[in-house]
C-alpha cells in the first residue's frame, strides 16, 4: 500500500480525523509502510476501539486478522470487500481470551493498543508476544507519554535488548522486532 492508497482509505473509508480512527495518520502511515515489507499472513490486534486500524490490518494481511476488545459492539467501520476480521470480545488479560487467540497463532504482526496501564500493557506483551513468529513485529502504541504503561514497557524491553523502530508523532508508536 503506497501513500496515495493510505490517504484514500484514511480519508474516504474512515472519514479522516473523525472518531473512527484514533491514530496519528503520519505514525500509522509509517507502520503501514513497514507492514508492506513484512507482508503479514496473520495479524493480531489488542484494542479495536471503533475499528479504524483493524481496517488497515485487514487490507495488509493475506489470511486472517484477529481483533480483541472488551466491547466489539462499538465498531463503526465497514469490513466488507476482504476477509472479515475475527472479532473476539473479552478482556485481553483473561485466560479464556488468551486461549481463543492462541487457537489462531502464530501471528506475523501484533498491535498492542488496549489498556494503557503498565500492568495491562505488560500482560498483553507477556500473553501475546510469544504468539508472534520469529522475525515478526509487535507494534506498541502510545509510547510517547512517559507517565503511561506502554512507555514504561518499551523502556523495559529496550533494557532486555529488543530492537525497535520508533515513530513518534502525536502519541508515539514503537515497532519491536521479534528475534529469529
Amino acid at each position: 500500500m503506497d501513500r496515495e492508497e493510505f490517504d484514500r482509505i484514511f480519508d474516504e473509508e474512515l472519514g479522516g480525523m473523525s472518531a473512527q480512527i484514533a491514530q496519528d495518520p503520519i505514525e500509522l502511515c509509517r507502520v503501514v509502510g513497514r507492514l508492506n515489507t513484512l507482508r503479514p499472513v496473520r495479524t493480531l490486534e489488542i484494542g479495536i476501539n471503533l475499528g479504524g486500524t483493524t481496517r488497515f490490518w485487514q487490507l495488509l494481511t493475506s489470511e486472517l486478522v484477529v481483533a480483541v476488545d472488551m466491547d466489539t459492539s462499538k465498531i463503526t467501520v465497514d469490513f466488507s470487500g476482504h476477509a472479515p476480521p475475527l472479532l473476539i470480545q473479552g478482556d485481553s488479560t483473561a485466560h479464556a481470551t488468551v486461549a481463543k487467540v492462541r487457537e489462531h497463532a502464530p501471528y506475523d504482526f501484533l498491535w498492542i493498543d488496549g489498556g494503557h496501564t503498565y500492568e495491562i500493557a505488560k500482560s498483553d506483551w507477556d500473553n501475546y508476544a510469544p504468539m508472534v513468529r520469529p522475525g515478526g513485529v509487535v507494534g506498541l502504541h502510545d509510547v510517547k507519554a512517559e507517565a503511561e504503561g506502554p512507555y514504561k514497557l518499551l523502556k523495559e524491553l529496550q533494557l532486555k535488548g529488543f530492537f525497535h523502530e520508533a515513530f513518534i508523532g502525536h502519541k508515539g508508536t514503537a515497532l519491536i522486532s521479534i528475534p529469529f
